[in-house]
């Protein structure tokens, strides 16, 4: 027979039974979240939150929610970073120190040679072979060639402007009339003074009318700027002031098998190396006011170089230029 239990009794145990709930309540709560979900956790400590009356004392670790369940993804790869290669530095070699090339030696025996697209370098042994040394094929000349003695002018290596013999210069102005040419003038450097006997000179020949080829027949215009000690005529002639400069002055009548002409040699008193900047018309006015020349004839070429009796081995002419 079951025993009856008084009112007082059964309160006193249903506050006993609350406050076992209350203590596993607590409990509980002070679990931390791994606990409250860990597999090994009591079931009935969870049952016993779901029937507790008070919401606040429901755990939130105990509430299983409804879910639906996903499809797993096969997770996308992450992609591999390729890591920049940086450029390897291209060392520059250190340069070496360069020598300027030597400039090519040219050898010249004939009308080869142009200056500047300007001038000729003209060999010129008229009478005895001669070849003269271009270097670069620049504004110079050596002569290379040892012209044997034999009494009279073997050769003459010039620089050439103009026309001589029917082989003229590029680019040239002349001929050009005397009387129209304007402020004609020239400059040429020499050096070198080995055994032989030879001149330096500009040579200027003037004609009747614009001829080219042939032997000119009106006047040869010589400006010796120096000559060796047993060359030329013999001194004592009349002075002369041409160009700021004095001159003896001398002249004849020279022919050969092709005609004649006025030969008109201006020979400077102080001798140089150099003669730079002439002003060729004040050289034609000495020669016009002693009718040697005419204001009416042509300058048909100027030419600078050196007239070879013999030896001249070693001579040099450079920096030659012309103007009509």
């Amino acid at each position: 027979m079951r025993p009856v239990m008084s009112a007082v009794q059964r309160t006193r145990a249903l506050t006993g039974s609350l406050a076992v709930v209350a203590a596993a309540v607590a409990v509980t709560c002070a679990l931390p979240a791994s606990a409250a979900t860990s597999p090994g956790a009591s079931p009935g400590a969870s049952t016993t939150a779901t029937d507790s009356p008070s919401p606040s004392a429901t755990p939130s670790a105990s509430v299983s929610p409804s879910t639906t369940p996903t499809t797993t993804s096969t997770p996308t790869p992450a992609a591999t970073a390729t890591p920049t290669v940086k450029p390897t530095p291209t060392v520059k070699p250190t340069p070496k120190p360069t020598t300027k090339p030597k400039p090519k030696i040219v050898w010249v025996n004939k009308h080869t040679i142009s200056v500047g697209g300007q001038y000729l370098i003209n060999p010129d042994g008229f009478r005895e072979s001669m070849t003269v040394e271009n270097l670069g094929y620049g504004n110079n000349f050596t002569v290379s060639t040892k012209t044997p003695a034999k009494g009279k002018v073997l050769a003459f290596p010039d620089f050439l402007y103009g026309c001589s013999w029917g082989v003229c210069s590029p680019h040239r102005k002349l001929p050009v009339q005397i009387s129209r040419d304007g402020n004609p003038g020239a400059s040429v450097s020499t050096s070198g003074h080995p055994a032989g006997e030879y001149n330096a000179a500009y040579d200027i020949w003037l004609e009747w009318g614009p001829y080219l080829t042939g032997q000119p027949h009106g006047a040869e215009i010589m400006i010796w700027p120096r000559e060796t000690s047993n060359v030329g005529s013999l001194r004592g002639q009349p002075e002369v002031r041409i160009d700021g400069a004095l001159y003896w002055e001398i002249e004849w009548r020279a022919r050969n098998s092709h005609g004649s002409w006025n030969y008109v040699q201006f020979r400077k008193v102080s001798q140089t190396n150099s003669l730079n900047g002439i002003h060729l018309n004040d050289f034609f006015r000495a020669a016009e006011a002693r009718g040697w020349a005419s204001p009416s004839w042509y300058i048909q070429s100027i030419t600078a170089g050196f007239e070879i009796w013999s030896g001249g081995q070693g001579l040099k002419m450079y920096n030659f230029w012309a103007r009509s």
